[in-house]
């Protein structure tokens, strides 16, 4: 199933889960996902890294602790790539999981279409 289909099947069963569990109080459902806009409609939401819960509450005071977006990198190179991303729009960088890392509060500034 190519990724659009899996994301599309995903929404229509959380679609029906939603409605069906907001009808009854006593049930808890455990879902898994990597993707915010899938998690969003839960009560509450925990952050997993490396089997430790670090983040637990709702999905908007969750967003509220990021406030922004999160930006990762893949250069050829990372030095050059700080110094002109730190020039061109005063953020600090990191270099992590084999790229960089910057927060803003619009990622969509600092992407080149």
């Amino acid at each position: 199933m190519n990724p659009q289909s899996a994301s599309i099947r995903r929404r229509g069963i959380q679609s029906g889960l939603y409605q069906r569990t907001q009808k009854n109080e006593k049930i808890t459902v455990f879902m898994t996902t990597h993707y915010m806009e899938e998690a969003e409609n839960c009560d509450r939401i925990a952050i997993i890294d490396h089997g430790k819960i670090i983040a637990l509450d709702t999905p908007n005071r969750l967003k509220e602790m990021v406030k922004g977006d999160v930006v990762h990198l893949v250069t050829d190179n990372n030095g050059l790539a700080i110094q002109e991303i730190q020039k061109t729009f005063g953020i600090a960088v990191h270099e992590e999981n084999d790229g960089l890392t910057l927060e803003t509060e619009n990622g969509d500034e600092i992407i080149p279409n």
